[in-house]
């Protein structure tokens, strides 16, 4: 209902009371003149029947009776009247609270942070509650301090010699105790509660605590003086409701809180170990160079007494030195033998030490791909002959030329042949297959021999690692060759994989780019 039908109502009411009261006045001055009147009447004519006499009276009586029931329905009137008043003010009060807590909600939704959820209760909100002073406080499970307070309606004086702690000893048997809310009136019966009145500067009060999880951790105080000091039991149903809604707020304000702090820490933890990882990294790199230094100045050292003792081996061999005997030319061949093995191992360890630390660029020319199998299988075809292998060469014509250094891409295919030969039994077939996408060449190389077991795939291209099986007990190796295939082939700025079955051979898969990778030297076209 509206303000102005309320007044008209109020107005209306008012007329007909006044209406009512005067009527009432005027027909009991006609009944005590008539009375009067009658009674002189009836004492100067005896004579007049005493019946009709009866009857006039009975009249007078019930009019009597008439004017107070009028009159007491004009004070029912009046007193209704007011009660409706007030139970819309109530209604329009309640009314006016639910549309706050309701725009109070939608906005503490994105609160972070709880100094800020307190400040959403401001003295406009409290006004609008219909109330002149609030404290909001969040405080331990216990009720025993208060941890962020805030007060609103009091002067800065009034806050200066604010008690909270006498609040707390106050409110905690009924808060915390018992998680009830509190309605203190102008009259209240406990004298402790009655101490709250001075306390907070308010003759009448309410109470209602902020419970997570069955547990008190703060409260919410709204009061009034006169001649607003009236809070009913609906304000205080409406302060529970504020509680609720400030009680999921602290809930999401702490998850919120958790969270940010777990990933803080998170983000912490990842940023100390991407530092160590980054560091282990670093001295592992460290580790390798100066291995590969080792390696490669080992080798050099190496390489020169190797150079003597062939070349005197040889000289031996001839018998430019003297006539030697069979026996002696069979120890000068494994000297022979043995010191190539040597070199070999050399030459792979320092190609393997150069690639590693990057002193040594492909010198990349435009190669075709076809040209380059046909000399490595033209090396290689006396071997495979002689233990009764085919070796198959299906290379489409018209190949695109690839950028490669072509010394270094025939000792893949040379290392990659050489593999296949050691571990095809005779009759068996290797076959090379070439085919082109349109920004890279695909080359398998596919063989009918013992294959790799599963265990034995991912370690393949690892350094000196070699297969456990009849062929590698029997014949020595370095475990360097496939090693560096892949450092070559990767140098080139290609991939290279296995793919196997045991016992039905291996297919070692290159993939080479049409395009020079960056970094790498570049020199003519054959």
């Amino acid at each position: 209902m509206s303000w102005q039908s309320r007044s008209l109502l109020i107005g209306l009411a008012a007329l007909l009371g006044l209406y009512v009261v005067a009527d009432a006045w005027y027909l009991r001055a006609i009944y005590a003149l008539t009375a009067a009147g009658l009674v002189g009447y009836f004492g100067q004519a005896a004579a007049e029947p005493r019946r009709r006499l009866l009857q006039q009276q009975a009249e007078i009586e019930r009019l009597g009776q008439l004017c107070e029931e009028l009159d007491q329905n004009t004070r029912l009137i009046v007193q209704t009247d007011l009660e409706l008043t007030r139970t819309q003010e109530e209604l329009d009060k309640k009314i006016g609270g639910l549309y706050a807590l309701h725009e109070l909600s939608r906005r503490m939704i994105a609160i972070q942070s709880l100094p800020n959820l307190l400040g959403l209760i401001t003295e406009a909100l409290v006004t609008k509650l219909g109330f002149e002073k609030a404290l909001v406080a969040l405080t331990d499970s216990a009720g025993t301090a208060v941890q962020t307070p805030a007060a609103l309606g009091y002067s800065q004086e009034e806050l200066a010699r604010f008690d909270w702690a006498a609040l707390l000893t106050a409110l905690r048997p009924t808060l915390y105790t018992r998680g009830q809310p509190l309605l203190v009136g102008a009259e209240p019966e406990d004298a402790q509660l009655a101490s709250l009145k001075p306390l907070c500067g308010a003759a009448a009060l309410a109470v209602t605590p902020i419970v997570l999880k069955d547990h008190s951790v703060g409260f919410i105080l709204i009061g009034s003086n006169p001649p607003y000091d009236r809070i009913s039991q609906g304000d205080l149903d409406l302060l529970t409701t504020l509680a609720s809604e400030a009680a999921v707020a602290v809930e999401n304000v702490r998850l919120y809180d958790e969270i940010r702090r777990s990933h803080q820490e998170l983000e912490h933890r990842v940023k100390e170990r991407t530092q160590e990882l980054a560091e282990a990294n670093e001295e592992l790199r460290r580790l390798n160079k100066v291995k590969s230094d080792f390696v490669s100045a080992v080798s050099h050292e190496l390489r020169t007494p190797l150079t003597s003792i062939k070349g005197y081996a040889s000289i031996l061999a001839t018998g430019k030195l003297g006539p030697i005997s069979r026996e002696q030319q069979e120890r000068l061949a494994k000297i022979d033998h043995h010191t190539n093995y040597l070199t070999s191992l050399i030459s792979d360890l320092l190609d393997i030490a150069r690639i590693e630390s990057g002193r040594v660029g492909m010198e990349l020319q435009d190669v075709a791909i076809d040209q380059v199998l046909a000399r490595v299988t033209e090396l290689v075809a006396p071997q495979f002959k002689e233990q009764s292998l085919t070796l198959a060469v299906e290379a489409p014509p018209g190949l695109p030329a690839i950028p490669a250094d072509p010394r270094y891409l025939e000792r893949v295919f040379i290392n990659l042949l050489s593999n296949a030969l050691k571990f095809t039994p005779a009759q068996g077939t290797v076959r090379v297959i070439v085919a082109a996408e349109p920004d890279r060449l695909i080359v398998k190389v596919r063989d009918t021999g013992l294959g790799i077991a599963p265990h034995d795939v991912p370690k393949i291209f690892e350094q000196f690692y070699r297969a456990d099986n009849a062929i590698n007990r029997e014949c020595k190796g370095t475990g360097l060759g496939l090693s560096l295939v892949k450092k070559i082939v990767e140098a080139h700025g290609g991939e290279i994989g296995v793919e196997s079955v045991l016992g039905q051979g291996a297919t070692f898969t290159l993939t080479l780019p049409l395009t020079r990778p960056a970094g790498a030297m570049t020199t003519g076209v054959i």
